[in-house]
Parts: structure tokens; sequence; C-alpha cells
């Protein structure tokens, strides 16, 4: 109906007519009339009215994104939603400028804050703004807040995040709202939803952002099953698009991770193997980091068996480590003695390449010298090496199914084995070397 009992305009047809002149409505019109709209019950308006107000709304907004670039502003944010108020977080001047219009809609709820995002997203409005917005309305609203309310608000904006692009998101503000999801548990669907959003962003955070407290049901000081499944849904993006330097990255970054969590004394073995070897291998150009990680895991875990110390260094490519690195787990008393005889073959492996790479006969004949009697042709010194490194790869499979004892004798009789073979090319001292270690 049209009008009332009376025969006068009933309200809806004056809000209608009213509603004809809303393109004409300047921002803060629009913003008051929003606020009327969260004001009345939600059967008391027309979803369609609310529609053309909110994309008359975001239509002014998007003028200001025209004005003002946005490509500072998530940074600007989220380093104040992650807890530092001071004056440098705030931004520039521009920014301020830029973004005023943040605090006109910090009276929305949580339902119309969705819908006003929504159309944001719809329309197009730069997500830079967008990512800002979302993060700025999140702090404001979550101080203070039941948590439940947290809770929903935290699921609302993570939902929204994901409707971004991905390219144009804050990594610190994904990584602050994968903190707050733990602690306000928020429902699976948002936190795979995160997870994913983080996981496909890895190459772009810091080491300090992967320091998860463990689980209260778990006894490591790290939270390193969420390090592995943020470390699988990067994998799945880079399968996807095949990005060779971001997979680097993340593995420069989890070299890193490595040996800060290389210390927990309570980080299980196969949790520690799992870690270092869940990207694939060209993803690293030298394991370098990594053989720095497993020394201090070792020096660490001293009641590791011997079977559990060969699997442990199973993570290492020897062929990836420098000539530092290999002269120092020669000598490295904390290893098993078939590493060090892997890294002592693959040292002598490098230094008979480096004449080839030189071109210097003299540096050739020098380390020949120096390195090596040389009784066998050349050969036999590769055969060595190839043998040296099946047994080295195979040794895990061969002992699986030996007691404790039976471990220690027949890596015993292989060191031995390996001694006499290399005798003829190594230093004189590699014997009392491999035994020290032996008898250690």
């Amino acid at each position: 109906m049209d009008t009332d009992i009376h025969g006068a305009p009933s309200l809806m047809s004056q809000t209608k007519e009213y509603f004809k002149k809303i393109h004409q409505f300047a921002l803060p019109e629009l913003l008051e009339c929003l606020k009327q709209f969260q004001d009345l019950q939600q059967t008391m308006y027309s979803l369609d009215m609310l529609e053309e107000l909110l994309d008359c709304l975001v239509e002014r907004l998007s003028l200001y994104s025209l004005i003002i670039p946005y490509s500072s502003l998530t940074d600007s944010f989220c380093i104040q939603f992650s807890g530092d108020f001071s004056c440098q977080s705030i931004g520039n001047s521009s920014s301020q400028a830029s973004t005023w219009w943040f605090e006109d809609l910090e009276f929305l709820k949580v339902d119309l804050f969705e819908k006003v995002v929504e159309t944001m997203i719809a329309k197009k409005l730069d997500n830079y703004v967008i990512c800002a917005f979302l993060l700025h309305y999140q702090k404001v609203k979550i101080t203070g807040a039941l948590r439940a309310e947290k809770c929903r608000i935290t699921e609302t904006v993570i939902n929204l995040l994901h409707l971004l692009d991905r390219s144009l998101i804050s990594v610190r503000g994904l990584f602050d709202n994968l903190r707050f999801s733990l602690a306000f548990k928020v429902k699976r669907c948002s936190k795979k939803k995160l997870e994913s959003l983080v996981g496909s962003l890895l190459d772009q955070a810091k080491l300090d952002d992967l320091f998860f407290p463990s689980p209260p049901c778990k006894c490591y000081a790290y939270d390193v099953d969420l390090i592995l499944r943020l470390q699988e849904q990067f994998l799945i993006e880079s399968r996807e698009q095949f990005l060779v330097n971001r997979l680097k990255k993340v593995a420069s970054l989890m070299d890193f991770y490595l040996v800060e969590v290389a210390p927990d004394p309570r980080l299980e073995p196969s949790k520690f193997v799992t870690l270092a070897t869940a990207l694939p291998e060209y993803a690293r150009d030298s394991h370098d980091m990594t053989y720095e990680a497993v020394d201090i895991y070792l020096k660490v875990h001293k009641k590791l068996s011997e079977e559990e110390k060969i699997k442990i260094c199973c993570v290492l490519n020897f062929d990836k480590l420098s000539a530092r690195s290999l002269i120092h787990l020669v000598y490295n008393m904390e290893f098993p003695a078939c590493a060090a005889v892997t890294a002592s073959v693959s040292q002598h492996s490098k230094l008979r390449e480096i004449p080839r790479k030189t071109g210097h006969l003299e540096v050739h004949e020098d380390l020949r010298s120096h390195h090596s009697s040389a009784k066998g042709t050349s050969e036999d010194e590769d055969q060595v090496v190839r043998m040296t490194k099946l047994e080295y790869q195979t040794i895990d499979n061969r002992f699986k199914t030996c007691t404790p004892t039976e471990t220690f004798n027949r890596e015993k009789q292989t060191r031995s084995t390996y001694i006499k073979k290399l005798s003829s090319i190594f230093p004189t001292n590699l014997d009392s070397i491999l035994d020290r270690k032996l008898l250690h």
C-alpha cells in the first residue's frame, strides 16, 4: 500500500521517494542513511534499497582512491595492528588524509560491515584499501569485545581477506590474524582459508613471523606442525605457477627456522627430519645452513641412537655442502662415522673438480700432493666415491630390522671397510680420525 489508513503517503512510499535522490547525496549524508538503516530492524527496510545505498557509498569512496595512491596503507595499518601505536606506525600525512573515512565506518556492526566490504569488492575498490580497512576495523572492534565477538569479527575478516587479490594483502596482517585464530579458536573452515592465504605468501614472511607456541597438547616449544602446513600450502601454489625463486626464498627462511628450533630438547627426530625435508631438493642450492641445524640438533640430543643419527644425517646433500662445512663435518664427533666418510669423499671429489674449473695445473698438483697418495687410478677413485655414497644412502634401510647392538656392530664393520677402501686416496690421518669417531 502506498497510503496509510488516513490516505496519507505511507512511510515506505516516502522512503522510496526519498531514495530517488540518493545518487545526489554527499558522503556524509550517505553515512547518516547507513546509520539509520542499521538502527532499523531488517524486516523494516528493503534489501534492494540497502544495496542501492551501499553502491552509492562505495562509488563515493572510490573517488578518493583515484586521488591518492594506497600502496603504503596496508603495512602502515598492520604495524598498528601488531601493537605498535607510535606516531611512526600511523604513516605519513597522505595516508592519514586518504583513510579518514575508516573512522567514519567504525559504527558498523559485523553483519552490515560484511555487506559493505562485499560491495567494495564487487565494485573493484582498490584491494590495498580494502585490506587496510579490514585490519583497521578489526583492531578497533576487538578491543574490549567479548571472546565470542572477537571470534566472530576475526572469522568475518578472514573470509573477506580470502576474497581479495593475494598479491595485495598485507603479510603482517595475515600473520596477526593467524595468531588471533589460534587464540580465539575460530572455525576450522576459516582457519584453513587463512592458512591457505599465509602459505601462498610464505616467501614474504620474516623469521619472527614463524614462532608460534605449540598447542597445549604438544610438548615441544614451537608449533612446527603449523609451519609444515604452511609449507604444504606454499608448495601447492608453487606447483601451479612453478616459481623457483620464491621457493628458494622459502627454503632459506626454513633453514633459519630449523636452526632456531633445533635446540628444542623435546623436538622429536622424526619431526625434525620432516621439517628439514618438506621442500623439494632443488629448492636449496646449498646445505650449509641445514648442516648447521643438524649439528645443533645432534649436540643437544645426546641420547639419540646411532640409527636415529643416521636418519637425521640423511637430510643432508653432501654434494651441496661447502668445503668448509665438509671439513667441519669430518672432524665433528657428533656425527656418525659413515657421515664423516661420505663428507670426506665429497670433499675429495670437489677438490679433484677444482683444476677443471680453474685450468691451473699448479693448483691441481698442489691439491693432489696434499690430499692424496693416489695409489689407484682415477677410475678406481670414482668407483669408491660411488660405492661410498650408495652405501650411505642405503644404510638406513639395512639397519631397520637390527637391534641397537647389531646396528652398532654392523656400522662399525662398515666404517672399517670404508677406511680400507679410502686409505689410498685420502690423507694418512684419515684412519686415526675415523678410528677416534668409531671408539667415541
